[in-house]
């Protein structure tokens, strides 16, 4: 702050902390305020994709649902549902205009739904097991992984 004709004095200081701990208050308030909202958008999406498997949704719709809002629960950017194919040992996604098609034996993904286990890998790119040629192909950059098996009984 620039005084205009002269020097401030203690009234000045004074006010100016007032006014500093209620915009402090205010800026506190807007962010609970914003984590409130995005927590409350992360339950929606959950209770979209619970409603969706308990519905009689298609398969496709099934799968557009839970990749769409599961993006929201985690804040991932992306999603992808692989589905196993056993009669060929693969698995096969629709990851927006392009179809995927990978070998059980190939990758994370193919690894994950050969031994059932989880995997949270923070750079993809330093992962030997990592495919490349699926961000070649897409145009995408995967960063962060987390890969888990779901299983239909």
């Amino acid at each position: 702050i620039n005084k205009k004709d002269s020097s401030f004095n203690g009234t000045d200081e004074d006010v100016m902390s007032m006014l500093a701990t209620q915009a402090g208050i205010a800026l506190q308030n807007a962010n609970l305020f914003r984590n409130s909202e995005s927590a409350r958008d992360k339950f929606r999406s959950l209770l979209d994709i619970i409603r969706a498997m308990q519905g009689e949704m298609g398969v496709n719709s099934l799968i557009f649902t839970i990749t769409q809002r599961t993006i929201r629960v985690v804040d991932a950017d992306r999603c992808t549902l692989y589905l196993v194919d056993n009669v060929h040992r693969g698995l096969f996604a629709m990851q927006g205009e392009v179809n995927i098609r990978i070998s059980m034996e190939q990758g994370i993904a193919g690894m994950v739904a050969t031994t059932g286990q989880t995997l949270n890998i923070p750079d993809a790119y330093e992962n030997e097991k990592f495919n490349q040629a699926i961000d070649k192909k897409t145009g995408y950059r995967t960063r962060a992984i987390l890969c888990m098996v779901i299983k239909s009984e």
